[in-house]
């Protein structure tokens, strides 16, 4: 009576203990190591083994997908942490960051594992494309008013298939230009259009002048490259407009004066300047005080040095002592300029006696200027 007593009483502790409960799957196993039960150990009851599941990061949410691996259960299931330390149930779709834990079996019959999914926000990008430029000038794609960006990195690509990194965004050309923001691994991808116009070439200037006080001065110019409108500044940041168009009457300024002047294209775009110097100096004219028409080639007539070049419209008159004009010539602007019939000395082909003889020179300059004095013809 006790022996079947004994034995009543361990088939209770059997069947009401933990170890029975968690081998139902394995009921039609056989019991291989003789320990009364049906469990892991046997061969015909092995534990379950869960297909490895890698940290994952993913955009806005992520859903939980069928769990995977060999000799399952049945009772496999997503926790929000280890059933032993009060973890629940999970399932469906996931909002916020966390580690997922898995489990199938219980005791020495089970396999676990967990992995971290990363959920991140997919970032906001706003684009205005920067406005129309003209060369030499690029844009700056980087400058918040054309990209802002709430966070992550941003990459700029001349593709739509992003292989073609652009490796200076600050000095950007004229082209498409495909913005990549990514956030955690949550991308965001946009289009700039950076328009630069080409700029036509400087215009061809005339070359530096140089003139003397009072010296009448003639219009700069320039040619077009392009049949453009033409500019002329007065300082090298071409704010200050002096005039358009292809001449430009200077300033009568003593001293070194630079003009600028660039062309303008059918597209909008100016040109680089090109520069024309003008130099206005005080001058004064070499003026002999004698002649001696003998014949020699040496001072037998009288040179006024440099007249010409400065006052290309002078007059010039040559009086014997009782007023009479025995010599007379005009330049006529340059035309017929003086050095090239200078008094010899003679008045109507003859020789005029030794003595003093009295000039004037018309200058004909802006001022009107008038230049007097004696002139004595020495023979030898």
């Amino acid at each position: 009576m006790e022996k079947r007593c004994f034995i009543f009483l361990l088939m209770i502790l059997c069947f009401s203990g933990p170890v029975f409960s968690q081998v139902e799957d394995c009921t039609n196993g056989i019991d291989d190591d003789g320990d009364g039960l049906v469990d892991c150990d046997d061969t015909e009851c092995p534990a379950p083994i869960l297909t490895l599941i890698n940290d994952t990061s993913s955009c806005e949410s992520f859903t939980l997908e069928v769990i995977l691996g060999i000799d399952l259960t049945g009772s496999e299931a997503y926790y929000d942490n280890w059933p032993a330390l009060g973890g629940s149930q999970i399932s469906g779709t996931l909002t916020s960051s966390q580690t997922i834990y898995l489990l199938d079996g219980s005791g020495n019959c089970s396999d676990s594992l967990s992995f971290d999914v990363t959920i991140g926000t997919v970032p906001s990008l706003t684009l205005s494309d920067p406005p129309i430029i003209c060369t030499p000038e690029t844009h700056d794609l980087t400058d918040p008013m054309y990209v802002l960006a709430s966070s992550g990195v941003i990459s700029y690509f001349m593709d739509s298939t992003l292989n073609n990194y652009v490796q200076d965004a600050t000095a950007a050309e004229d082209g498409e230009y495909y913005v990549q923001l990514n956030n955690d691994g949550c991308i965001e991808i946009g289009i700039l259009n950076a328009s630069v116009l080409p700029s036509p070439i400087a215009p061809i200037a005339g070359e530096d002048s140089l003139y003397c006080n009072g010296q009448f001065l003639t219009d700069l110019f320039a040619i077009d490259s392009e049949a453009g409108g033409l500019t002329w500044y007065s300082d090298y940041t071409l704010l200050e407009i002096l005039g358009s168009g292809p001449k430009l009457s200077p300033f009568y300024e003593l001293g070194v004066t630079p003009y600028y002047v660039t062309e303008t294209g059918s597209n909008g775009c100016e040109s680089e300047a090109s520069v024309i110097s003008l130099t206005i100096i005080e001058c004064e004219l070499i003026i002999p005080t004698a002649i001696t028409p003998d014949g020699n080639l040496i001072n037998d007539t009288w040179e006024v040095i440099d007249l010409d070049e400065v006052y290309p419209n002078n007059y010039v008159r040559i009086y014997n002592r009782w007023g009479m004009i025995i010599y007379e010539h005009s330049s006529d602007n340059g035309l017929t300029p003086y050095h090239e019939n200078r008094w010899d000395g003679s008045y109507k082909g003859e020789t005029v006696p030794t003595g003093s003889y009295y000039y004037v020179v018309q200058l004909n300059d802006m001022d009107e200027n008038v230049l007097t004095g004696s002139i004595s013809v020495i023979k030898e």
